[in-house]
């Protein structure tokens, strides 16, 4: 019984102190790091975003290619019923693909 009224003693004791303020430390060799793995964290970020517009562009220039090669396509099924029309859509063909 002694042990317990001691343990309850010194619990109520500890409760009612205050605690005090701890002095602040930095690591200033961690900060620079710190700072270094951002910047370089900024510039692989902002080269992944220049390589993604430069396929972007690249996919719009294909598409591009594609949609003028079916509009040409449709104009050459139509010129079946008037041969005056195929003699100025035959040209395109004759061309490579890299030259439009």
């Amino acid at each position: 019984m002694k042990i317990k009224s001691l343990i309850v003693c010194a619990a109520l004791s500890l409760a009612g102190l205050t605690a005090n303020a701890q002095w602040v430390v930095s690591d200033p060799g961690n900060l620079a790091q710190g700072i270094i793995n951002a910047s370089k964290n900024i510039v692989h970020t902002s080269s992944t975003a220049s390589t993604m517009l430069n396929n972007f562009q690249e996919t719009v220039k294909i598409y591009e290619q594609g949609k003028l090669i079916t509009t040409r396509s449709k104009r050459s099924k139509t010129c079946s019923a008037t041969p005056a029309r195929c003699s100025r859509l035959s040209s395109w063909s004759a061309r490579s693909p890299t030259s439009m």
